[in-house]
């Protein structure tokens, strides 16, 4: 029974094989246009292997070659792929020069500007977002030797050997509860402890006894039960008249204001005096 649930997508190396063949398409077409030299208006394939007519010249196909692997995890390996850029021209004899020479030349410009292409650094990453593709080269041009052809035109091929060193991963499985397995933990020497399972058990009921809590003046105020929570309660604060009556939350305080006293004498004021909050308050007033 198969394991991997999910669809298996491209691998990196057939993700920058296409991102060669659409950059060779992008910027071929824009040289082109920007030198109106039409030996390089070449026709750029991907992975094709049916031979090439020469009505179809000049063109250009992007294959992968091989790939070596190294620094491998288990969820990704570094990966240096090696593509070959092949190149074919094509060019008749004229009065002047022979149509091997003319093939060839075109062959040589063709090649140096795929060359130069891949080679320029705002394409060292082929566009990806970095640290995607960690190093790219042109490793080598090799330029196939020429045949005996008896036609008037001749066909001429090269081939440029592009090397990127990228990091192919693997899709990670995500991490699913535990199942079928129960353990448990003791606290020291003692019976008590956890239990951890994957199978639904029970939480077990806690087993410590409830804390005592205690005010600022240590004065014992209730008890939090084993695993759970004291909510302290708030405070109504009251004269002894019950003429002034205020909620207090648990977690503010009250500051009292100072009482001021003022004595006057026949409407004219005599003397002044605060009494600080929370103290006794007796007045002797010598008139």
């Amino acid at each position: 029974m198969s394991k991997i649930v999910n669809v298996i997508q491209k691998r990196a190396f057939e993700i920058i094989r296409d991102r060669i063949g659409e950059i060779l398409i992008d910027e071929l077409a824009n040289q082109v246009a920007i030198s109106y030299n039409e030996d390089i208006d070449a026709t750029v394939f991907v992975e094709r292997s049916v031979p090439f007519q020469a009505v179809e010249l000049p063109c250009v196909n992007v294959s992968v070659t091989r790939g070596g692997f190294d620094n491998a995890t288990i969820v990704n390996k570094d990966g240096t792929y090696t593509y070959n850029i092949d190149c074919w021209t094509r060019a008749k004899t004229t009065n002047d020069n022979g149509g091997d020479s003319l093939a060839m030349f075109k062959l040589q410009r063709l090649a140096g500007v795929l060359d130069a292409i891949l080679s320029d650094h705002q394409y060292n990453t082929l566009g990806f977002v970095k640290p995607y593709i960690s190093s790219t080269f042109v490793e080598e041009l090799a330029i196939a030797e020429p045949k005996r052809n008896e036609d008037a035109e001749s066909v001429m091929m090269g081939r440029l050997t592009f090397v990127v060193r990228v990091c192919e991963g693997v899709e990670k499985l995500e991490a699913n509860l535990i199942d079928g397995f129960d353990t448990s933990v003791k606290i020291g020497n003692t019976d008590q402890g956890y239990i951890y399972s994957g199978n639904n058990t029970p939480v077990p009921p806690p087993v410590n006894p409830g804390g005592t809590v205690f005010n600022s003046l240590n004065v014992e105020i209730g008890v939090a039960p084993s695993g759970g929570f004291f909510v302290v309660p708030d405070s109504n604060i009251s004269n002894s008249d019950d003429s002034f009556s205020v909620d207090l939350p648990a977690t503010e305080n009250l500051e009292l204001p100072d009482t001021i006293y003022e004595i006057y004498v026949d409407g004219v004021l005599d003397q002044s005096f605060t009494v600080p909050a929370l103290t006794d308050q007796i007045i002797n007033i010598n008139a």
